[in-house]
């Protein structure tokens, strides 16, 4: 029977049958048969099913009421969708994980090495691979790039490092207190 209790708010529903219209999708315009008692999730799936549109990539909107679908435990009736309404769903670029990089490690009174790091490693992160491949870094020791300090839990792109920069590496302070000017 198309009438039935919903226990979650305690009054009595109708199962409505209905279409509703998803633009764009690989296909061109889908119309998929939904009921008011579905969740967003619901529709997402139907759509992934009907049309193969990926549903992690992809921002859901209804037309009229330029309304974000982004709720999945919405019902397709908390959204007011109705018979005939058009859904667009805007299908998001992938994000490729970022290319790594090659930096150059210069330690002060000794060589120069080159490391391959990812631009969202830490700086703290740089020091470990340094330790790995160099075995003999001290623990406290501190890097700067052009005069500047490289604080442990920045990210490496945010100091705008690219290939071939070089990093310095500058053993520990011994004693007295380090000042650092702007």
């Amino acid at each position: 029977s198309p009438l039935f209790l919903d226990s979650r708010f305690r009054f009595l529903c109708w199962r409505i049958q209905m279409q509703i219209v998803v633009r764009p999708t690989k296909k061109g315009p889908l119309t998929v048969q939904v009921r008011s008692t579905d969740t967003i999730a619901d529709v997402k799936r139907k759509i992934k099913e009907a049309g193969g549109t990926p549903t992690t990539t992809s921002h859901y909107y209804l037309s009229h009421a330029e309304t974000t679908l982004d709720q999945d435990d919405r019902t397709i009736a908390s959204y007011g969708i109705k018979n005939g309404d058009e859904i667009f769903v805007f299908i998001l670029p992938q994000r490729l994980p970022p290319a790594k990089i090659q930096i150059f490690i210069r330690i002060l009174g000794g060589a120069t090495t080159a490391l391959d790091i990812n631009p969202l490693n830490t700086v703290a992160d740089v020091k470990k691979k340094m330790r790995k491949k160099l075995k003999y870094l001290p623990e406290d020791c501190w890097m700067s790039l052009n005069g500047r300090v490289l604080v442990d839990h920045v990210i490496i792109s945010d100091y705008y490092i690219r290939s071939g920069y070089t990093i310095v590496v500058h053993p520990p302070i011994r004693g007295g207190m380090q000042i650092f000017v702007k």
